[in-house]
């Protein structure tokens, strides 16, 4: 226990430092592409500024989608007459803007399944399964339709190449490659464009 909170403490006063320092320098650091060589400097601040671009393409799509979720979840739970439902559906569907965070909210959902049902005097088991059956509809709906189609239109990226990306970079980097597989996409389909079909 004081161990931990003993690092918790270093951490956090690590954090303020680093933040102190960023901050002292940031005009240096803001000037970044001063101590690039002149020969490739034009090229890596065309190349950074087509990667921000699709960054923040992405980050929008992914907002879009998490709304679309949080939607379909809140109306879902809803209809169930699950106690919070509304509030519980907006936040599993915020939690989507991290991929797959919205897993660590399975066993509250289910706290308030049992919940609701005891209220209303029904069958717990139903409850309980009508929720993952909203859940695994929504998630299906999700990874198979509204994030493909939607992130893969604001980045440029087929909806086919999303799936495997996510595929491909959890495979590779597990559950940090989920998190970082659109933008490492967008990284090699920038770099291709820049620096292989646009010589």
């Amino acid at each position: 226990g004081a161990l931990f909170s003993l690092g918790l403490l270093l951490q956090a006063l690590l954090t303020v430092l680093y933040l102190i320092f960023i901050l002292i320098d940031y005009e240096a650091l803001s000037r970044w592409t001063d101590y690039l060589p002149v020969r490739i400097r034009a090229e890596v601040i065309l190349f950074v500024e087509d990667f921000s671009v699709a960054l923040k393409r992405y980050f929008r799509g992914q907002i879009v989608v998490s709304s679309c979720t949080a939607t379909l979840l809140a109306t879902g739970f809803s209809l169930l007459g699950i106690k919070l439902g509304l509030i519980l559906g907006l936040c599993m569907g915020a939690m989507t803007l991290v991929p797959y965070l919205q897993l660590s909210a399975i066993p509250p959902a289910l706290v308030l399944g049992v919940l609701s049902a005891v209220e209303a005097h029904a069958s717990i088991g139903r409850y309980m399964l009508s929720m993952l059956l909203v859940m695994a509809v929504t998630q299906v709906l999700q990874d198979g339709v509204i994030a493909p189609r939607i992130v893969g239109k604001a980045t440029g990226l087929r909806p086919i190449v999303v799936l495997f990306s996510v595929f491909f970079w959890g495979k590779l980097f597990g559950f940090v490659g989920l998190l970082l597989a659109i933008p490492l996409t967008c990284l090699l389909h920038t770099y291709w464009r820049r620096l292989v079909v646009r010589p």
